[in-house]
């Protein structure tokens, strides 16, 4: 007690060794017990009263991967729709939901709806039923799909940045397309149940739409394609184009033959019609696909000067039976 006493009264400015041990003490607890109150908070705000978190980021996590299967599944309906058509369909297949007279493009997008519940079925039995998805004590569950006709395929329109730019005051007949369906965006329709796997009990049912964009191009080609055959069909373009063509070259040929004593003998035969025709339709190739197949170029060159030089074609020609 006199030592302490002593101490109180001590003004030398010195401080014992053990004072400010015990000082040192007392402030690295009062910060580790700050440290455990933030970490308790920060758990606490991952982890709110009942999980419900918990299960919205395994909804979360579910729609994106969900997504994803549905742009895979897609992408191999419509390769395999792409690969092998159905041209001639059956007037009472389910994909003829009608049963009147049959669009063939429609019937077979009906087609790749099909495929794609099924290859989506097969994902979901493998995945997201009996509880085998598991994110943090939830599950989230799926039901077959049952219905192709809830699938839709909503077109995405583009325009087309073309490179073969056309000459000025070209006719419209002649203008190709700007506009084109480049893309299908999927929607599926979903019924799904969250489980707390500790109580086994649903946290929440749910009936949704999935949508995602499906990454195929065969919109793009399956409109281009169409557009062509539109241009070589009837009074449209490769009509107009092969007739003045064949104009010029008649007038051409005319004049030649007339003022040139040893000029052709004929104006016009059926192989000068030949190369106007292929020529015509290699203009439309490069219009309305912005490009045209190299050797199929190279061999127009070839037999154009073998027609002007009157040569005669000797390519074998093949008898089918």
């Amino acid at each position: 007690m006199f030592k302490m006493f002593k101490l109180c009264k001590n003004d030398s400015a010195r401080v014992p060794l053990t004072i400010i041990g015990i000082l040192f003490l007392l402030i690295s607890t009062a910060v580790s017990i700050q440290i455990t109150q933030m970490d308790l908070k920060m758990a606490q705000s991952r982890q709110p009263v009942d999980n419900i978190k918990g299960a919205d980021d395994a909804f979360s996590l579910f729609s994106s991967d969900m997504r994803r299967a549905i742009n895979y599944a897609a992408m191999d309906a419509v390769q395999q729709m792409g690969e092998t058509p159905v041209i001639d369909p059956d007037p009472s297949s389910q994909y003829n939901p009608g049963g009147g007279q049959i669009d063939v493009a429609e019937f077979n997008q009906n087609w790749a709806k099909g495929m794609t519940m099924h290859y989506l079925n097969q994902y979901i039995e493998t995945n997201y039923m009996y509880n085998r998805y598991d994110y943090h004590g939830h599950a989230v569950n799926v039901e077959p799909l049952q219905d192709w006709d809830g699938i839709y395929f909503t077109p995405i329109y583009m325009g087309l940045d073309r490179k073969l730019k056309l000459p000025p005051l070209t006719p419209d007949l002649l203008t190709p397309e700007e506009t084109h369906e480049v893309y299908w965006e999927v929607n599926v329709p979903m019924n799904i149940s969250i489980v707390d796997l500790a109580t086994g009990e649903i946290v929440e049912n749910k009936s949704i739409r999935l949508e995602t964009l499906n990454l195929a191009r065969y919109p793009l080609l399956e409109s281009l394609t169409t557009e062509y055959e539109t241009r070589l069909n009837g009074s449209n373009a490769l009509m107009t184009e092969t007739t003045t063509f064949a104009m010029g070259y008649t007038w051409a040929r005319g004049y030649l033959q007339y003022y040139k004593p040893k000029g052709p003998k004929n104006i016009v035969d059926n192989e000068h019609l030949g190369l106007t025709v292929n020529g015509g339709l290699l203009l439309d190739q490069g219009f309305v696909f912005n490009s045209v197949d190299p050797e199929s170029i190279i061999e127009y060159g070839m037999e154009t000067k073998r027609v002007l030089e009157g040569k005669k074609d000797i390519r074998p020609f093949i008898e089918i039976n």
